[in-house]
């Protein structure tokens, strides 16, 4: 996270350095990777007979050959050559050994290339390195040649962690637009989101977030503000199953805003929202939030939501559909906006 003071501190290091960085961590990762996927270290993930392969087969009948890694009697890893690494749960799944059709090809045998070894220890070192944690780096860049010459970058890191009453998740975004070499967007933002299952039916959050605008018109006034905002309250899951979550609830949001010319300005508000998440076909999942805002000061009432549609290409590498939305928040100025993004990421 990157601190922003009153001394009117920019991340825009971010915008020159940001992506070679993440370029920087890709590379490593590959580095990494390659190296684990010598000859030497891939006699590791090849089968013990090589006239054997192993087989998963789902319990609808569906069958991958491949490579068994390991079996912890709850989850299933399993390397895919088609899929990459797999993680099933043993309850939907089992592996089989079976006698290779052809025993002279490497793919019968369940024996992979390379660069397949490469992608999935890659996968395997970050996510050794997380440990419990699970989330992804995902970028998005544009570049418009027309009239002017427009650019637009995103950076977006999500991270998670769940125990067995609670689950938490961090985020943080950078997105930077530039029209011929001047900025018109400089927006860093980070959040924090804690939920605790007091019971299987009943919960309670807390949503602390920070964002800094460096290029926000008010009035026609070129300014920059500072947003903290925290969210507490308690809700209700009305469906929890494996692939189909949905809970709504109340809660009470505090605003406190800094702007450029130092006016600070804190507020208390009332809010609902919704949460959901749903598992989709072809490795696609759907998670969305939407809160509703009300001003007890003038009745107004505004609202924010995040929609996001991911797809996972393989067990490391993700694309993914993002919206966001913000408006008439009650009671402060800060930036209003409706942004749709297409990500690229990995997944860890």
């Amino acid at each position: 996270m990157i601190l922003i003071s009153h001394t009117k501190i920019r991340p825009s290091f971010l915008r020159n350095f940001g992506f070679p960085l993440l370029l920087a961590f890709f590379s490593f990762s590959f580095l990494r990777a390659a190296d684990s996927a010598s000859p030497e270290k891939q006699k590791a993930i090849q089968p013990n007979n090589p006239f054997s392969t192993d087989v998963l087969v789902y319990n609808n009948g569906d069958r991958l050959e491949g490579r068994l890694i390991s079996n912890d009697g709850k989850t299933i890893i399993f390397f895919s050559t088609r899929f990459g690494e797999l993680r099933v749960p043993t309850t939907e799944a089992k592996v089989t050994t079976t006698m290779a059709a052809n025993s002279t090809s490497p793919k019968a045998n369940g024996n992979a290339t390379v660069d397949e070894v490469a992608l999935l220890t890659m996968g395997r070192v970050i996510r050794n390195f997380m440990g419990p944690w699970h989330g992804r780096v995902a970028v998005s860049s544009e570049t418009v040649h027309d009239s002017s010459v427009r650019r637009s970058d995103a950076v977006d890191t999500k991270m998670e962690r769940k125990w067995k009453d609670d689950d938490v998740r961090l985020g943080a975004r950078y997105e930077y637009s530039s029209t011929d070499s001047s900025t018109t967007t400089e927006v860093a933002k980070g959040d924090v989101y804690w939920r605790h299952d007091l019971t299987p039916r009943y919960f309670t959050i807390y949503r602390p977030s920070f964002e800094w605008n460096g290029y926000y018109f008010n009035n026609g006034v070129l300014g920059n503000y500072e947003l903290f905002q925290q969210e507490a309250g308690a809700g209700l899951t009305l469906l929890n199953e494996p692939k189909r979550k949905l809970r709504v609830g109340t809660s009470a949001t505090e605003y406190e805003i800094w702007t450029s010319n130092e006016d600070r300005v804190t507020r208390f508000v009332p809010s609902v929202f919704i949460e959901s998440e749903l598992d989709l076909p072809w490795k696609m999942k759907f998670v969305g939030r939407g809160s509703r805002y009300f001003s007890l000061r003038h009745g107004q009432a505004g609202w924010e939501s995040q929609i996001e549609l991911s797809k996972k290409l393989t067990e490391t590498f993700l694309i993914s559909l993002h919206y966001d939305t913000r408006f008439n928040t009650p009671d402060i100025h800060v930036q209003d906006y409706s942004k749709w993004r297409l990500l690229l990421g990995l997944d860890f």
